[in-house]
């Protein structure tokens, strides 16, 4: 029985490693890669989307309407920190980006840690590249995420301290798991962290503070150098908010500078530093997301 069940296994091995074998498969075979992040700036971006607002006095302001805007946001939290609970446990990335220490104003504050003045965080891009068997350069990703400005989004920015994220765009070549060549399209689960390192008010120093965290799937993306059916998928994501989650404004380090005008050295605040990471998950069947959603409607 003992030379059976090894005799067994020795045939299972090789009827599967023939099949592997002859099955035509796409995927990245170059062990040469590099996973980079490129922060998008726009110095009047925000400054131009801005628009002048009226505070309602407390005799005109519509009560039920508070109130169920509050509802309506607490059981939208509640669905959001679900999703996110189901999501961490069954995430499991392929690959991971990262940027450290950039700044999200163009111009130090004497106003506070949260002035908004001067913002120039655009957005960011992720790109995927790879080494292939012909030792030629190819960028196997792209995605673009932005700052999403549509509607009441630029005013969360300056009313109430935080931005969404959505994703503009993306584009896959090939994929680092295997699939047969006869997949035409794939999901992409993507997790964006943004962290802070900053001193407050009070001296105190606080180091890689989580600001905000975004889940996004791109499902059934095209996955062959189909420019039209890529452009096609592109204009659609464009249309929607298809972020789950939010950041608050980076906060800007306590620190000093030199006053031109008396040359003494003066309290001010920083440019706010922040960092990004990024981690990407691939999948041929259903993405995590999707599924999740359904599951709470």
């Amino acid at each position: 029985m003992l030379k059976y069940n090894f005799v067994q296994k020795i045939m299972t091995l090789f009827i599967f490693t023939v099949i592997a074998a002859t099955q035509n498969y796409l995927r990245s075979q170059s062990k040469n890669e590099i996973y980079s992040i490129c922060v998008n700036r726009d110095d009047k971006l925000f400054a131009s989307k801005v628009k002048t607002q009226t505070i309602t006095s407390i005799e005109n302001r519509n009560s039920s309407r508070g109130f169920i805007a509050d509802f309506v946001s607490s059981q939208a939290s509640k669905l959001g920190q679900s999703i996110w609970e189901n999501y961490k446990q069954q995430f499991n990335p392929n690959y991971s980006f990262a940027i450290k220490d950039e700044h999200f104003y163009n111009q130090i504050s004497l106003l506070g840690q949260f002035d908004p003045t001067g913002i120039n965080f655009k957005g960011f891009t992720i790109y995927r590249i790879v080494e292939n068997k012909n030792k030629h350069i190819d960028t196997t990703l792209t995605a673009r995420f932005v700052v999403d400005t549509l509607g009441d989004n630029i005013n969360n920015i300056y009313n109430n301290g935080f931005f969404r994220l959505k994703l503009d765009s993306v584009s896959v070549k090939s994929t680092k798991m295997k699939i047969s060549r006869k997949t035409k399209s794939i999901n992409l689960d993507f997790e964006v962290i943004i962290s802070s390192s900053f001193i407050d008010e009070n001296a105190g120093i606080n180091t890689d503070i989580e600001m905000g965290k975004f889940l996004v799937s791109a499902i059934n993306l095209p996955i062959r150098n189909n420019d039209s059916l890529i452009n096609t998928y592109n204009n659609q994501i464009q249309q929607s908010t298809n972020c789950i989650g939010q950041c608050f404004l980076i906060p800007r380090s306590l620190g000093y500078f030199k006053n031109i005008l008396s040359g003494s050295l003066e309290k001010c605040f920083g440019n706010g530093m922040f960092s990004i990471q990024v981690a990407v998950r691939e999948s041929a069947k259903n993405s995590i997301i999707n599924n999740l959603l359904f599951s709470y409607n």
